[in-house]
């Protein structure tokens, strides 16, 4: 009886969730200037969810991934990493704020959308590693649109004339048109033609486009700090190396632990320095995802 009172409370918890998250739907499409809703597949799962432009710079994305029939141990993992358990799907949200700073460039901040006092597998990680995966994501779409920008600069693909130099008979075209049409009507084009708002020239290396340290790192307090850390680290590991390698040749101690850690410390520093690179730089190759 116990249990079977445990499992009705825990359905109707469920179902004051499920209420809870149409109410915000609700709310959100009410507010929202402009909404779409699209159905995608991502890893390997089906995604239904909606966008609500809620500003000019302030939007979300509210949403689900929904369970495969019958399940997947594959499913199964994915919802309980984020904390959830069950069939009713997996609940997605991205809050985004972008805010354009200059001529090519905005500024993205990602709002943490979990519910207070839910720990997930995000909530456990350090900060530095979830900006690490943030950045992987942003890079993912960055330089599609650093030169879709600048393709929107010139006929016959210009902004002022999208609706010819676009053909977008598909459906999920819709809200393509739909995002243009609000933007010309709002005057909030952000690529009219104009002494002030040149656009930088393309970087000649994607190095240069896609530099993490520039962009991110460099006004970042928490991948700075893992940044000097990794590099305490590695001096360290150095030297320890190296006291093993010179007791090691002075046939000091047990050889086979010196040998060891001269090995330990040359993996440890090489590893660390790929971390490293993440920090700087790590090329998005989308011919492999």
């Amino acid at each position: 009886q116990a249990a079977q009172h445990e499992g009705q409370a825990a359905q109707h918890e469920g179902q004051a969730a499920q209420h809870e998250g149409h109410d915000a739907e609700a709310r959100l499409g009410m507010d929202s200037l402009l909404r779409f809703t699209f159905q995608d597949r991502t890893m390997g799962m089906k995604r239904e969810a909606a966008f609500y432009l809620r500003s000019p710079f302030f939007f979300y994305y509210y949403g689900s991934f929904k369970a495969p029939d019958g399940g997947t141990e594959e499913y199964k993992k994915f919802a309980t990493r984020r904390g959830y358990e069950g069939e009713e799907g997996v609940p997605f949200r991205l809050n985004v704020v972008c805010v354009p700073v200059g001529p090519g460039w905005s500024r993205a901040i990602i709002l943490n959308s979990r519910r207070p006092g839910k720990e997930d597998l995000q909530s456990k990680l350090p900060r530095w590693l979830l900006h690490v995966f943030s950045n992987r994501f942003l890079d993912s779409d960055l330089a599609f649109l650093h030169y879709q920008e600048r393709n929107l600069r010139y006929a016959p693909r210009k902004v002022d004339d999208w609706q010819k130099g676009y053909y977008m008979p598909a459906e999920s075209d819709r809200s393509i048109g739909a995002w243009r049409s609000w933007l010309a009507k709002e005057g909030a084009r952000c690529v009219a033609a104009g002494s002030g708002d040149l656009l930088p020239p393309s970087p000649l290396r994607r190095e240069e486009l896609l530099d993490r340290y520039a962009q991110h790192t460099a006004h970042c307090v928490c991948c700075r700090g893992a940044l000097e850390g990794i590099d305490a680290w590695q001096r360290g590991l150095g030297g320890a190396g190296l006291v093993s390698l010179v007791l090691d040749r002075l046939a000091v101690g047990p050889t086979p632990l010196w040998v060891f850690g001269e090995v330990l410390a040359v993996v440890a520093v090489f590893g660390l320095e790929k971390v490293k690179e993440q920090f700087h730089f790590q090329d998005y190759e989308h011919y492999k995802t």
